[in-house]
């Protein structure tokens, strides 16, 4: 059985706002008030149009791309952050990163399919990266190559991006003058399925990569 994307539209929907409730798993019950929020984060530069989607720890490895390329070049990067507050205390709000993007054509997806990787052939197995350290990156394959000379490239780019305070952003190591897109992984380490957008032509029009599933 094929595997079913979640409603990806309503992630990067600005603004858009919603009431939550139920009961948690042990019965208790819970009503929140959230809101979708897109940051753009900039420009990623993809030269080959061979994505990589991994933890920022593994840039430099020897990892598969995803077998869908896109176009090369410069593509805008954003993110969807979720804030929630509780109904009965709206002062109160917390926020987590439930996406990023790459937008590759500026045309609305209308099918979605799971990312598959290079050399993957069974559409029906949704593959996942691990996140060991509560971040998650897009990277050209190119810069990868790059990266992989570096003696330490995580040290490096730990260096460039003040500890990973400046994420979500598109972080250029200024030695290599090649970048990565990351952002915090919203529902912290775990492992994380990837996304192609369709547009009508049957274009690829975005890459998504979702940390949280359950966006109404």
């Amino acid at each position: 059985m094929p595997v079913a994307p979640p409603d990806l539209s309503a992630y990067f929907t600005d603004g858009r706002s919603y009431r939550d409730t139920g009961t948690t798993i042990v019965g208790d019950p819970y009503d929140f008030l959230q809101k979708i929020t897109v940051e753009y984060l900039g420009e990623l530069s993809m030269p080959s149009g061979r994505v990589l989607v991994c933890d920022p720890m593994l840039v430099g490895s020897d990892l598969p791309a995803l077998a869908e390329h896109i176009e090369p070049g410069r593509h805008p990067v954003s993110v969807a952050r979720l804030t929630t507050a509780m109904a009965d205390h709206p002062e109160g709000t917390w926020s987590e990163i439930a996406a990023m993007r790459i937008v590759v054509r500026d045309t609305p997806a209308v099918a979605w399919e799971p990312a598959l990787l290079e050399g993957q052939e069974d559409p029906e197995v949704l593959y996942g990266y691990p996140v060991d350290t509560g971040l998650a990156c897009f990277v050209d394959m190119g810069a990868n190559t790059a990266f992989a000379q570096q003696d330490d490239p995580w040290e490096n780019l730990t260096e460039v991006s003040r500890g990973w305070d400046v994420v979500p952003a598109v972080v250029t190591d200024p030695a290599t003058g090649h970048a990565i897109a990351v952002t915090h992984s919203g529902a912290g380490d775990g492992l994380y399925p990837t996304w192609i957008g369709r547009d009508a032509d049957d274009e690829v029009t975005c890459v998504v990569t979702t940390f949280m599933h359950d966006i109404k």
